[in-house]
């Protein structure tokens, strides 16, 4: 692996080029821009940010401020299709790329919203737990909102007003209070309004700003190394009413404890992508140490013939006249539980090295950056077996049925799969897409930094997987947030066609809730239906029965208590005389 090594040694030399440069940079970008600098280390992660998109400008560590290096940096890369022609082919001139990636030196976004020459919009709006309800920091949320912040509308009067309307010293669900998660809060603007001229892939800015929340619970057993990320992408139509095919991925630059002996891995059923110290090697703080970023929520789209059924083919949904086959279901904290009908949630669609860390004397292209996203090299497919930089050669058969766009997604700990054996200086892409973004139609999408460290290699992976699985079971319980209750005084509901919608928490354990609903006025008490609600395994036998009884029309939610079940999918299933639906649901115990 002589070639490797060389590598190593380029990869080295880059990294102080591009620290010197980068110092040069954000002097001469701070004349631009009101940059600020927010840290995180209020659990057991040391990581700041900045208010344009990077994330760790200062060596991220786990264990405090004197704790293990992680995370050199991270940001995202984002690619998509202008149509500038308006022809509805999309061609390689239409191809347009942006990124916060600090060690590539790429960053295209800065502080503030477009068309708004505001500080105020260049700031970071803090919330900290400690502080009492109708705070200074509620108070001056009323900027964050005029610059796109969320907020819970309490009055329903469509403006935040954070008054204590009843003087009693507590939030009641009848007050307006900012849309702030658990922990502290840091929120932020930032758009790709960089000039042109000062790009690295010299394409005109496309109109984007992107909010930013970043949260962390302070120190519990369970959350105590995950740092919370919700990047919101808003297309301003400044350059086009849609933006088209769009790829979204997190960029990391992991420096576990030696920069230059780091390898990397991924774990399809969490969404994770992660770096790790390898096995075997001398450790100086006497631990081991992993990073890792986990895709809670990626992009919402609705999909012709696969979320839905098109039944009038002109490839919109139509919740009157088209067929919902499943639901995305987004989690909001105060703002509450949305449910899109005909929609899914878009998960993990490749992880691989970042296009640096293989070639580091070659700035890509955005064609080649854009096949980094697809999930191969900038020369097309990966062919595992002759792979330099895996135990593709050792596998054998066992390469059949791998999926290259996953990049290293055999296990570690067993030894077993396609793994990276060539610590190097890593750089990873952990990609969702694609989804179009259109104007004033907010993506959001949900990422989770975390880290782990022990004296036992096993335990370090052991232990960054299941807290991948913590940071994707509080996302689904809405981060222990109950949901606003319904108002009492509202006109009645009209429900159009039955509904069966996705299980809630899913995976769950040790309960979960069904909710459904049946059509008509709920007004119209004689009007009922003879609805059956049933659970199966997987090869479709009968569980349990969770209704079997005529209902009057309205929203239903049934809890299911899979006592003595195993985990495993099973199969939920709704009948009526007039519908059925089948929908899956995980249990993990």
């Amino acid at each position: 692996m002589g070639g490797s090594k060389q590598i190593i040694i380029s990869i080295k030399i880059i990294k102080a080029i591009a620290i010197a440069f980068l110092l040069l940079s954000i002097s001469l970008l701070s004349a631009q821009s009101n940059n600020q600098i927010y840290l995180f280390n209020n659990n057991n992660l040391f990581i700041d940010l900045d208010n344009k998109g990077n994330i760790s400008e200062n060596e991220g560590k786990i264990g405090g401020q004197n704790g293990i290096e992680i995370l050199f940096c991270s940001g995202f890369f984002l690619s998509g299709y202008d149509d500038e022609n308006h022809d509805g082919r999309l061609t390689i001139t239409e191809l347009w790329a942006n990124a916060m990636m600090l060690s590539s030196r790429i960053e295209d976004y800065k502080s503030g919203v477009y068309e708004k020459n505001n500080s105020k919009a260049e700031k970071f709006y803090k919330i900290r737990e400690i502080e009492e309800p109708f705070s200074d920091s509620w108070i001056r949320w009323i900027d964050a909102v005029n610059f796109g912040a969320g907020f819970y509308d309490g009055n329903k009067d469509g403006i935040y007003n954070p008054v204590d309307l009843n003087s009693d010293n507590k939030w009641d669900y009848n007050e307006d209070r900012p849309d702030n998660f658990l922990g502290t809060q840091a929120w932020c603007v930032y758009h790709d309004g960089v000039n042109k001229d000062l790009r690295r892939f010299s394409v005109y800015p496309k109109g984007i700003e992107i909010r930013q929340t970043v949260f962390a619970k302070s120190f519990t057993n369970q959350l105590n190394n995950i740092l919370f990320v919700r990047y919101a992408l808003l297309n301003t139509g400044i350059a086009a009413d849609t933006l088209h095919d769009l790829y979204f991925s997190v960029f990391s630059d992991p420096d576990i404890i030696d920069d230059n002996k780091n390898l990397i891995g991924c774990d399809t059923v969490y969404n994770l992508g992660y770096s790790y110290y390898p096995e075997g090697d001398t450790l100086p703080n006497e631990k081991y140490a992993a990073f890792g970023t986990v895709l809670l929520k990626g992009p919402t789209v609705k999909i012709p013939g696969v979320t839905y059924f098109d039944n009038n083919s002109d490839k919109i949904f139509d919740p009157d006249i088209d067929t919902p086959l499943d639901s995305a279901i987004n989690y909001k904290g105060y703002l509450g539980i949305d449910t899109v009908a005909g929609a899914v949630n878009l998960e993990m669609t490749s992880f691989n090295h970042g296009p640096s860390t293989i070639n580091p004397w070659h700035d890509p292209t955005i064609a080649e950056h854009r096949k980094w996203q697809y999930g191969e090299t900038m020369h097309g497919p990966i062919h595992i077996s002759t792979w330099e930089f895996g135990n593709g050669a050792e596998l054998g058969e066992d390469t059949v049925g791998i999926n290259t766009k996953f990049m290293y997604s055999g296990n570690p700990v067993t030894g077993k799969g396609w793994l990276n054996t060539e610590p190097i200086d890593q750089r990873f892409l952990q990609t969702t897409g694609t989804f179009n973004l259109v104007k004033d139609e907010p993506q959001e999408i949900f990422v989770a930094y975390i880290a782990s460290a022990d004296t036992s290699f096993d335990q370090t992976i052991i232990q960054l997987k299941q807290t991948a699985e913590l940071a994707h079971k509080a996302y689904q319980r809405n981060f222990g947030i109950e949901p606003p209750p319904q108002s009492n005084i509202s006109a009645p509901t009209v429900i159009k066609s039955y509904k069966l919608f996705q299980n809630y928490p899913n995976p769950f354990n040790p309960t979960t809730k069904i909710k459904f609903s049946i059509p008509g006025s709920e007004e119209m008490f004689g009007n009922t239906s003879q609805v059956k609600l049933k659970v199966y395994d997987i090869l479709g036998n009968e569980i349990t029965t969770l209704v079997n009884e005529k209902k009057a029309p309205g929203n239903y939610e049934v809890e299911f208590d899979p006592v003595g079940l195993a985990s495993g999918v099973y199969i939920y299933r709704l009948v009526t005389p007039e519908f059925s639906r089948s929908m899956k649901m995980l249990l993990m115990k």
